[in-house]
This record gives C-alpha cells, structure tokens and sequence, in this order.
C-alpha cells in the first residue's frame, strides 16, 4: 500500500512537470505515457489541481502558474457544465431559507446563479471567499463566512475555528461539491481536513445536495466525506450514462440531471 501511494506521489510529480514544460497535456497522452488508466491520470488531475499545481480543461490539464487568482475559477475545466447544473439546482432553494454553500467551482457556479436569480432574502453560510464575494451584490442575502485558517490557493477557511463557528448554526439546506464521486467509495476529498470541513457542513443541515459534473465520476481521493447514499439530491450534468443514472437512483437520491 505504501509503495502505491509512492509511485502515486512520484507519478504525480512527473505529471504537473511535463503540464509546466508543454504548456498542455491531455489525459490520453499522459495515460499512454505513463502506462496507467485514464481514470487514474483523471484522478492524479484532481489531485494536482486541489493543490494548486495544474488547472484541469476539457480532456487535460495547463499550468495554474501565471494565472491570475481571482481568474482561475473561471478557466477550469467543465466551466459550461458547472454553469448548467447550477441553473438545474436553482428550484431546490426556497425564498427565505438558510443554506450552506460549502466550496469549490461548482458550487460557485451556483452561487453567481443565486445572485442573478428571483430567489430573495437568503441566509447563506459558507466557508468560500469567492463563494461570499459572488453574493455580494445582493443586499437582500445575508452572507455569513465562516472564520479559520486560510486555504490560500484554494481561498477557503478550514481547521478548528471555522468548525467550532459552524456548530453555532443550522440551516436547511447544505450544497456541496466534492472531488470524486463513486458508488463504492462515495464523496471524497483530497486531505482530510477538507474531509472533516465537509463533514461538518454536512452536518450543519437537513437536507444535503451533491453538485457535480460528470467527470467526477468514478474518481476516488484520498478520504470519504460521506456516502453518495446520504445526498437528498444529486445534480449531475446529462452525460451520466443510463446505467450509472439507474444505480444513483437505486439509493434513493433525487438525481436531476442538467439539460
């Protein structure tokens, strides 16, 4: 087990080397260069790309080096998906409710959704700076963020303090995205204190929803946050196979797949 995870690690070093000296890579050619699954190389990606090193695109990954921050959001991969399954999960937010907005692209997505949207005052919790900043144009929200320790490349909160200030509040409702998801595995994170935030997001609500484009699927990192089992509702873009859709299902998750 431990040599795996090694020649993970070495594998995943030699990766975000060839994406900073070829300015692109795709998964294909990693894959057949490094004798490995595409589903592998996908989840060396996430990985990579959680800790700041490559920005994911369509079939690949660029250097996140040079990037401007505050731009980075907007320019990894799936940024159409993400946009669609937002606008999907905009009826599962009543006017007048409490939610939390946990972190990531996804689920910033669908906060600059809730700020173009009719839904009005909201009572929004988060961790997210991007996440907070994207609310703030509506004074009808009352946005609240979570203090800690600052995640800098990810420009979130995390650690004891932002847990001990979550357990200060409910809400009804939690949206969460996630860096893979997988029947066997469920939702995992890249390190476990993002794991443990998750978790206490989770717990902070009544009802939980998943919002996740499909390449998420099948990718498993390195800790679970929760069953996919424990999701009220899954928002998925509509390239999930029939099959996969058929298995979401079975566990009795409201799965909305985005047009």
């Amino acid at each position: 087990m431990a040599r795996d995870a090694d020649s993970a690690l070495t594998r995943r070093r030699k990766i975000a080397s060839l994406v900073r000296e070829q300015s692109r890579c795709t998964v294909n050619d990693l894959a057949r260069q490094f004798d490995v699954t595409t589903a592998t190389i996908r989840t060396d990606l996430a990985a990579l790309e959680a800790e700041g090193k490559v920005v994911r695109t369509y079939g690949g990954a660029v250097p996140a080096s040079g990037m401007p921050r505050e731009a980075s959001p907007e320019l990894r991969g799936y940024a159409a998906e993400k946009r669609r399954i937002a606008h999907a999960a905009l009826p599962l937010v009543g006017s007048e409710e409490t939610v939390v907005l946990a972190t990531g692209t996804t689920v910033l997505a669908f906060a600059r959704a809730l700020a173009r949207s009719n839904v009005h005052d909201l009572r929004i919790i988060t961790p997210d700076l991007n996440v907070a900043l994207a609310l703030d144009a509506r004074d009808d929200f009352t946005v609240i963020v979570l203090g800690g320790e600052l995640s800098h490349r990810q420009q979130y909160s995390y650690g004891d303090q932002a847990e001990l200030m979550a357990d200060a509040f409910h809400a009804q409702k939690c949206f969460m995205s996630t860096m893979g998801v997988s029947l066997e595995a469920g939702l995992t994170a890249p390190d476990v204190r993002a794991a443990q935030l998750d978790r206490r997001l989770l717990s902070m609500a009544g009802e939980h929803t998943l919002l996740a484009d499909a390449s998420k699927l099948g990718v498993v990192a390195l800790e679970r946050f929760a069953d996919l089992g424990q999701m009220d509702n899954v928002v998925m873009d509509d390239s999930v196979d029939d099959q996969t859709a058929g298995a979401i299902g079975s566990l009795g998750v409201n799965l909305v797949l985005a047009p």
